[in-house]
């Protein structure tokens, strides 16, 4: 199956499909976790050998299967300003913290992105994970999520970079 990207047409940005962010958003507006677990499954099943589908559009199906779960369901799902309060990430080894985008942000710096382009990119990571209606993430998904980002808006050395100072965060050294 091949690697899928959404397509936000308004923003004109590109960022991978997440199983996980769906599973979320889907549980969010309701439903059980097997029960969103098993849709995005077949949503993305559905999408085939596509690589790329609008956001509109993956929407769009999106909706059209929560019907079998009632008006109410759909209809929580529809809320798109659905930010949360706090975003948790997991890392690992089971440890939850709340994400921050200062945090991010500087982790972003201290792999050699400018100030500006930092604050660009965790703006839009923050705004992805909202409108996917993410109140909790693995922290591999959030690492996956940022370097796709870094690598469509500054580049593959950046992402690459990003990925270095990662590895070297999760390692533990001094």
């Amino acid at each position: 199956m091949a690697r899928l990207t959404v397509i936000d047409v308004e923003e004109q940005t590109r960022v991978p499909f997440l199983r996980g962010i769906l599973t979320r958003s889907l549980q969010n507006a309701g439903l059980s976790f097997k029960d969103a677990y098993r849709l995005a499954n077949e949503i993305r099943d559905d999408l085939g050998d596509a690589s790329e589908v609008a956001n509109v559009d993956l929407r769009t199906r999106v909706r059209a299967q929560l019907e079998a779960f009632g008006a109410e369901v759909a209809s929580r799902y529809d809320v798109v300003d659905g930010t949360h309060e706090t975003i948790s990430v997991q890392s690992s080894d089971g440890e939850v913290e709340p994400y921050s985008r200062g945090r991010q942000r500087i982790d972003l710096m201290s792999s050699g992105l400018s100030p500006e382009d930092a604050a660009r990119i965790v703006a839009r990571v923050f705004r992805l994970l909202n409108e996917g209606g993410a109140a909790e993430l693995e922290t591999a998904d959030l690492v996956a999520l940022t370097c796709e980002m870094i690598g469509r808006e500054i580049g593959e050395d950046a992402a690459e970079r990003y990925m270095v100072w990662h590895r070297y965060l999760a390692s533990d050294r001094p």
